[in-house]
């Protein structure tokens, strides 16, 4: 694949006896003010298959205009030899002086896009349906790339549920990413505490210098890059010799022959502790941390990075980070659990008993942290039950012996039962972050006053607790996910009752004006605000502006609406002043837009 060749000019092979039809054909192309075409001729089946042979190795082809009648073969034994020959599949577009339909059918079942007759054969005529073929191939390029990168990621959400070994599963996909996107190499770089990293694993095309196992002291990291990456941030470099890189960048990149790269941040999130705890991962606030990037290297030469490569590996992150947070969480739990265990054992003789339990438990949870580790979308049953089971026995635990232990041993019970709920709660949250993603959308008519009527219903306690008053304007009907609407309007309600001030009941407003081909849906609340400078991040997974201590949360609800409304095809964002409240407003397209 020659990713610097110029997507604007096709490449169009015309394999015709006829020098009068060959340059006919050229005349037509170049009248066509659509498109542009490079023309290449031959004056024969053979002449025509070499020249395809020739252009398969160096710029390519993206059409055939193969006559029936040939002096050598005739046009089907032409696609049977293109076939058997060369496994090209390459559009063909047949031309005969015969409008011959069982002719025509031959062609099309051995391989031909389409078929014309040369008697009903002009400018206007060719040019619609060279173009026609070329965006039918490209189209169906296009859904065979999107299959195998879709069965990629299903493939690595599968080893994350059969796999306890995280470097098995990164291994693997940087291989398969590798062969997917046909690039020179493939990384997985790991941040080391002090600035430096290490390549964890590598998949490497043979001829270029390997980096397994480099510890890299990166300088432009600390110039504004390594903050980029925490805020979820991809990079493309399409050429690093015009690119306009800081020079370390570019003798970075240079040292290890890469012309071309693509990196993806690889994060996860801790969740929060008390201070004095968990020494082992001094990160640990319940906010995102940068654990490393995912890595593509083109070495060859220039290359452009296409929308659809980048899709899949920002999907393939969000998998990986899953994986690493799992193994993050296991080990964590297993920590907090053997200091459980030793303290029990050295304070009193009398928890015997509640120690067998305990250790009964442990291997509970170990066999729920597996289960963890083999985390995947379709896993939330698996993952919720063990942890249920902790949060159930260290309640149990704190109901039989609370005050019979020491002050130490009743703290530590309380961290494992308060860790419990907010591991839960983290797990449902990330679990309906991924449905939201994958989940079809299912468009149809929706009346958004139903949808906000039942999301209130839904509500109805929480707006009675704290008296406040709600009012709406008439709502438009739009082409939309009725259910996923729901949880967006319910994600921005939540939050402007939790974050109300506490001088007086909440006030709620929820409006709708028509903008342009958009309908603009704004839910606006007399809370205590945001400043200005955070109200782009909150939409990030995992971005809070509070601690747990003042209002609970994970970070996640804004970050599930943005993905909703982007799906629908809208917009969101906020408008806020500190103490003033605040104005969450997305955009979703008019019914007439959408249709």
């Amino acid at each position: 694949m020659d990713h610097s060749r110029s997507q604007l000019i096709s490449t169009v092979l015309v394999i015709d006896d006829s020098l009068e039809d060959r340059h006919a054909f050229q005349r037509f192309l170049q009248q066509d003010a659509q498109a542009s075409y490079r023309v290449l001729e031959a004056e024969s089946g053979e002449q025509g298959i070499q020249l395809l042979d020739q252009l398969q190795t160096q710029a390519g082809c993206d059409l055939v205009l193969l006559d029936f009648w040939l002096p050598d073969m005739d046009g089907l034994d032409v696609l049977r030899q293109v076939k058997q020959r060369l496994g090209l599949t390459t559009p063909i577009l047949m031309l005969t002086g015969l409008a011959n339909e069982q002719l025509a059918a031959q062609a099309l079942q051995l391989g031909a896009q389409d078929y014309v007759a040369k008697q009903q054969l002009t400018a206007e005529v060719l040019q619609f349906a060279v173009r026609t073929t070329l965006r039918q191939a490209k189209l169906q390029m296009q859904l065979s790339t999107y299959k195998a990168q879709q069965s990629l990621i299903q493939d690595i959400a599968l080893r994350i549920r059969q796999s306890l070994n995280l470097k098995d599963i990164l291994q693997q996909a940087v291989i398969e990413v590798k062969q997917l996107l046909k690039c020179d190499r493939v990384i997985i770089y790991r941040f080391l505490p002090g600035g430096n990293g290490i390549v964890e694993v590598e998949a490497l095309q043979p001829g270029w210098a390997t980096v397994l196992g480099e510890v890299i002291q990166d300088p432009c990291l600390a110039n504004g890059w390594i903050q980029k990456y925490r805020q979820g941030t991809t990079t493309a470099i399409e050429d690093i010799d015009i690119a306009n890189l800081e020079p370390c960048h570019h003798d970075l990149l240079a040292q290890f022959q890469v012309r071309a790269n693509l990196v993806i941040p690889l994060a996860i999130s801790y969740p929060q502790t008390v201070k004095g705890e968990m020494r082992s991962l001094p990160q640990a606030s319940n906010k995102i941390v940068l654990w490393g990037l995912l890595i593509a290297h083109h070495c060859a030469g220039a290359r452009q990075w296409q929308p659809s490569e980048i899709q899949l590996l920002e999907q393939l992150a969000a998998q990986l980070s899953i994986a690493i947070q799992q193994a993050e969480l296991y080990q964590q739990t297993q920590l907090n659990n053997q200091q459980l265990e030793a303290t029990v054992r050295s304070r009193t003789a009398d928890l015997q008993q509640a120690n067998l339990e305990l250790s009964r438990l442990n291997e509970s949870l170990q066999v729920s942290n597996q289960d963890l580790e083999q985390f995947a979308y379709i896993a939330s049953h698996d993952l919720r039950e063990p942890l249920r089971k902790v949060k159930s026995f260290a309640e149990l635990l704190a109901k039989r012996y609370h005050g019979q232990l020491d002050e130490t041993a009743d703290r530590y019970i309380d961290y494992v039962t308060d860790g419990a709920v907010r591991m839960q709660t983290l797990i449902n949250d990330l679990l309906a972050y991924s449905r939201w993603g994958k989940q079809n959308l299912v468009k149809a008519p929706t009346d958004l006053n139903q949808v906000l009527s039942r999301t209130l219903e839904t509500l109805d306690d929480a707006i009675h607790r704290r008296q406040a008053v709600v009012s709406a304007d008439t709502l438009p009907v739009v082409s939309a996910d009725a259910l996923q609407l729901e949880q967006v309007f319910k994600n921005l309600l939540d939050n402007a009752l939790k974050y109300s001030r506490d001088d007086r009941p909440p006030q709620i407003a929820i409006t709708a004006k028509e903008r342009g081909a958009d309908w603009l849906i704004a839910v606006e609340d007399k809370g205590i605000g945001i400043e200005a400078e955070f109200c782009d991040r909150i939409f990030i997974l995992f971005q809070r502006l509070h601690t747990q201590s003042e209002y609970s949360g994970t970070g996640i609800g804004l970050a599930i609406c943005k993905k909703i409304i982007e799906r629908h095809g809208g917009e969101i964002g906020v408008t806020s002043l500190p103490n003033s409240g605040s104005t969450f407003w997305f955009t979703l397209p008019s019914r007439s837009s959408s249709d």
